[in-house]
Formats: structure tokens, C-alpha cells, sequence
């Protein structure tokens, strides 16, 4: 893999006179979060975001509705998802595929951080080297690092990228990463700081209690509608369901589907619920008995009644997964697939052919306030787990433990109660997340990683589809996961805020629009 970088001597002479500064606030409730009076205030956008923040560094990721979220609000990105989940261009202006293994994009020549380095094509070489320096370990561009064969700066507003192998959906994966200015992150601690480039400029942030953003003037694009956002950390629906009423916030999602209608009873907010990208189910952790066996894994499918949990705790809005991962949201998605049907008899003969006729005790571990109802669909499974012999000890915890310890098989629990999704919509960026190699994957299988190296490696679109069709097949047999539903995105947005939902689950300030009086 090669980065090339073009010298035009931009940063010795762009750095003269120009100073950077940020306010940064680092104790937990340093924010000022203000009551119902802020509602009038038609500058300001408070947003409810479901989870603590591990950082503001765009290459470490982690996850979309926290990191990722916060991060797109104020880097930039070569392209942009839009809510209809449509490609369009954000630092790029535009771009072509002179041949089937290069992408290149021209890009906009008034990009710049909020220092004043230009983000330029220079700047975007830089930033795949960093992402790809091993020694730094970052993980958020690893299905990459094995793709792009060379980024190059061609001229300073043209950057190309040669593939080792087709990828389709080049122009989706771009849509989230996202550029920071590499030598300014060398002086700077990019967890906890941040240099804008994007529409909206940091003020102050708390990784537990949010963010303070105000729009950036030097954007290249279009000034955001909101010139103020807050992004404040409400980690359980009963702590979003509060804020919305006491006035605190005005978008939320994550939202238990049965707190819907009271918010809609006091007139303030429009509520609903849309079918999402993220699939949630109970992933094995196959290193630990009983798991390591397939009749194990298999019984537990036809144990747990998913449509009636779809029905009732999330008042119809869920879907249950068709034996497999992904819903028909994606592109790849295999519609000859059914879901396993709810026979507890037959599950405990599984049972009872693995060797275990008397059920077994296990553990779960269950995010706390992460999902759309989840923790009390955690306690219906397990219960309906118990009514095959299998008992459930359910461990609770915050996000950031949970994901914590399954990056190791010796501390993931036997069964992770888990939601994923791929923000690109596609196979390819889903199937990613079950290789033996995938640090959050204890569910190891040579036989799944061996279909999913010939998937990378086909070179038609007629064989990848073939391909994604033998491997879910594969999966529904092997059966890596408890398998659930696609998990809605339940919402509730202030009158006073106009916001089309995403199925991907982002919050972006400048989706947002105030209506006028």
C-alpha cells in the first residue's frame, strides 16, 4: 500500500499567522443544559443522544450514534449519506471511475479546518496513512486496509484511490470517514479536541454529559439551520422520555414504542417510528461451552416467539430477521431465507441430541438503554429460554463495558444481546463484522471466513450476489446468533423542529430545520 503526497509547501505557509483555539470542557456536568425556556430559543437544537461518547478522534469510530454522530457534525466526509440514503457529495464535487479499480474525486477548493489548513488532497492522503498505521491500531477503516492498494494526490483538489479488488459500494463507505488535520492532531489530543472542518465548530464537550457545538463560519458549504446544537447524553428511555417532557430536549430517538402516545398527548412533539438498519439478536460467544455446538445454537433459535416480542414490546413497529442478519433495507439481502419458527419441542430434542436433556445455566449481557426496548425483551427471552430448561443470569451494563469485553473471549459473555448495522446498506459492510479476525466476533468459523474470501474476491456482481446467498444460507445453519429483528427507530421531535428520521440512526444538527412561527 503506497500514500503519495504532492509538495506545495501549503503547510509552512499557511500556518503563518494563523491561531487555533477551543473551549474545552472536561468535568462531568460542566454543561449548562437549560429547562423548557430553551424551547423558544429558535437558534438552538438539543438533541438526545443514547449513549456516552468514548472520544471525538474520527478514526477510531466506534459507533454511529454517539461517536460517529458527533464526529459528522463537525468533520468532513467525501461524500454524504442523505436521509432518503442517497450518495451526494460533500468535500467531493465530484468524482469518476476512469477504470474499474480507481476512484478518483475532485475536491471542493474551500475546504479548510477551522485553523485554516486547507483540507485538501494532500491532507486526505495523510489521513489514510494515519488510519492505516498499524502501530496507532485503529480499527474503524479496517475492511479497507486490504482494499485500497494506494491513495495518491494527483493535483491539490484531486485525490485518487487504486483498489486491489472491486468494490461497489466505494462511494457509500467514503460517506463516513471523516479527515482531521493530521499535523495539528500531532500537538493535540484529537479524543478530546477537535479542529472543525464541517458545518458545525466543538465549543465545549463531556464524553458523559455531551456536547456544545456552534456553526463553524468557515464551512465551505451551507451554513447549518441551527446556528447552536447540544448533543446530551441520555443513556436510558426513562432519562429521554423525562428530558422531552421537562422541555430538556427536543429530538429523541430510542424510545420505548409504549411512551410514544403520552408524548404525543401533549401536543409538543410529531412521534413515530421507521424501519432502521440495525438488526439485533443474541450473538454466541462459540468459544465457551455449550455454544461451541451447532444443535445448542440451533435450539435456542426455535425457542425464543420473536414475531410475538415484535408485536407487543415494540407495538408492531419490529420485523423479525428472516434467518439472517440483515433485513431487506440492504442491498444483498437473501429473500429465500425464513425465519426459524417459534417450536419449543423441538428444542429441547436439540437439546437433548447435544447432551443436554435438563437445559444448562448461561449468562447475557444486555447494554443498558441502547436498543428500542431492550432490556425488557432481554427479560421476555430469557424467560422463554427458561421454558426450555435453559436459564439466563442477565448481566447489565453500559455500552462501552459491554463492548469492552466482547473484544476478548475470555471476558465476552456466552451471549451478547446485540444490535448491528452497516451504514453503507450493503452486504459487504455487514458480512464484515462475523470473520474469525473481528475483534467484537467470538462466534469463530473457518468455513465463514473461507465463503466471505471468495465473496471479496469475486469479481462479477453476478458471483458477489451468488455468493452473499450461499453465505447467509450458511450462517442460518450455523447459526452464530440468536437470531431477533430489525430494531425500529422509534422518535419524537419538538413541533418547533423539523427532522425526517434516518433509518441509519445518525442525528445531524444540520438535518435539522426550525419551523417557522
Amino acid at each position: 500500500m503506497s500514500f503519495s503526497r504532492c509538495d506545495f509547501g501549503r503547510r509552512a505557509l499557511l500556518r503563518l499567522g494563523l491561531a487555533f483555539s477551543i473551549a474545552l470542557s472536561l468535568q462531568f456536568g460542566s454543561l449548562q443544559y437549560v429547562g423548557s425556556a430553551a424551547a423558544q430559543d429558535s437558534s438552538t437544537v438539543r438533541i438526545a443522544i443514547p449513549l456516552g461518547f468514548r472520544g471525538l478522534d474520527p478514526h477510531e469510530g466506534v459507533n454511529p450514534r454517539a461517536e460517529v454522530t458527533l464526529q459528522s457534525n463537525i468533520y468532513s466526509s467525501l461524500t454524504r449519506i442523505t436521509p432518503e440514503l442517497e450518495v451526494v457529495g460533500d468535500l467531493a464535487t465530484q468524482w469518476e471511475q476512469p477504470e474499474p479499480l480507481i476512484w478518483e474525486f475532485e475536491l471542493n477548493p474551500a475546504a479548510r479546518f477551522e485553523n485554516g489548513t486547507p483540507l485538501d488532497a494532500d491532507e486526505i492522503v495523510a489521513n489514510f496513512s494515519r488510519m492505516f498505521d498499524a502501530e496507532l491500531g485503529f480499527t474503524f477503516a479496517a475492511d479497507l486496509k486490504p482494499v485500497i492498494k494506494s491513495v495518491e494526490a494527483v493535483t491539490p483538489t484531486r485525490v485518487r484511490f487504486t483498489l486491489s479488488s472491486p468494490y461497489p459500494d466505494f462511494l457509500r463507505r467514503m460517506s463516513y470517514i471523516y479527515f482531521l488535520d493530521t499535523e495539528w492532531a500531532n500537538s493535540h489530543n484529537p479524543k478530546l479536541e477537535a479542529n472543525a472542518s464541517g458545518p458545525y465548530r466543538l465549543v465545549s464537550f463531556d464524553p458523559e454529559a455531551g456536547a456544545v457545538l456552534e456553526a463553524n463560519p468557515d464551512y465551505y458549504g451551507e451554513q447549518p439551520a441551527f446556528s447552536n446544537a447540544e448533543m446530551k447524553v441520555l443513556r436510558s428511555p426513562a432519562q429521554r422520555l423525562t428530558g422531552l417532557l421537562a422541555g430538556e430536549v427536543d429530538v429523541a430517538t430510542i424510545l420505548d414504542p409504549q411512551d410514544l402516545k403520552q408524548i404525543e398527548a401533549t401536543g409538543e412533539f410529531k412521534v413515530g417510528a421507521i424501519d432502521s438498519s440495525r438488526s439485533v439478536y443474541l450473538w454466541y460467544n462459540t468459544t465457551k461451552e455449550p455454544f461451541d455446538n451447532k444443535l445448542v445454537r440451533q435450539a435456542l433459535n426455535y425457542a425464543v416467539n420473536v414475531p410475538q416480542i415484535t408485536e407487543t414490546l415494540l407495538s408492531g413497529y419490529g420485523k423479525a430477521l428472516e434467518g439472517q442478519v440483515f433485513s431487506p433495507i440492504y442491498t444483498g439481502y437473501n429473500p429465500d431465507l425464513k425465519a426459524y419458527p417459534y417450536d419449543p419441542e423441538k428444542a429441547k430434542a436439540l437439546l437433548a441430541e447435544a447432551g443436554y436433556p435438563n437445559g444448562f445455566t448461561t449468562t447475557m449481557s444486555v447494554p443498558t438503554g441502547a436498543y428500542v426496548a431492550g432490556d425488557q425483551i432481554a427479560q421476555v427471552v430469557a424467560a422463554q429460554l427458561a421454558q426450555i430448561g435453559v436459564k439466563v443470569n442477565i448481566e447489565q451494563m453500559p455500552m462501552q463495558t459491554m463492548t469492552q469485553q466482547g473484544n476478548n473471549p475470555e471476558t465476552a459473555a456466552p451471549m451478547r444481546f446485540v444490535g448491528y448495522a452497516a451504514y453503507d446498506m450493503s452486504a459487504r459492510g455487514f458480512l464484515i463484522y462475523f470473520r474469525s479476525a473481528g475483534a467484537s466476533n467470538q462466534a469463530k468459523d473457518p468455513g465463514y471466513d473461507k465463503l466471505y474470501e471468495a465473496y471479496l474476491n469475486a469479481e462479477t456482481d453476478e458471483e458477489k450476489a451468488k455468493l452473499v446467498a450461499e453465505i447467509t444460507e450458511y450462517m442460518r445453519d450455523f447459526a452464530p446468533m440468536l437470531f431477533l429483528y430489525s430494531q425500529p427507530t422509534t422518535y419524537a421531535v419538538r413541533n418547533s423542529v423539523e427532522w425526517t428520521p434516518r433509518p441509519d440512526d445518525w442525528l445531524r444538527a444540520f438535518d435539522m430545520t426550525p419551523v417557522a412561527n
